[in-house]
């Protein structure tokens, strides 16, 4: 996994994440879902998975490349911080973002 943030910077945004989860597969703040638990397991189907995408484009100003644009790949907090942290920190986000 990459770790281009800082504890700090990587707290805030897989907090954010956990954020988005929460609300668009309606699991309570008391529920069990850590970085690992795949979401399909709280309920996260195809529909949902690309309102994930575009929530989590829009936040971090980012755009996730199509190959990485499967459920597999992106099933996990953890899969989903390590793909958003990449790509701020690679400068592809900012690459992306202009050609829109």
């Amino acid at each position: 996994m990459w770790n281009f943030y800082t504890t700090r910077e990587s707290t805030k945004m897989k907090n954010e994440i956990y954020r988005i989860v929460r609300e668009l597969l309606s699991v309570a703040d008391d529920a069990d879902l850590s970085d690992d638990t795949p979401l399909a397991d709280m309920g996260l189907d195809s529909m949902l998975f690309i309102e994930l995408v575009v929530q989590t484009e829009a936040i971090f100003g980012i755009e996730i490349p199509d190959e990485y644009l499967m459920m597999p790949l992106l099933d996990t907090i953890s899969k989903i911080s390590a793909v958003v942290e990449f790509l701020k920190a690679s400068g592809h986000a900012d690459e992306l973002a202009e050609v829109k």
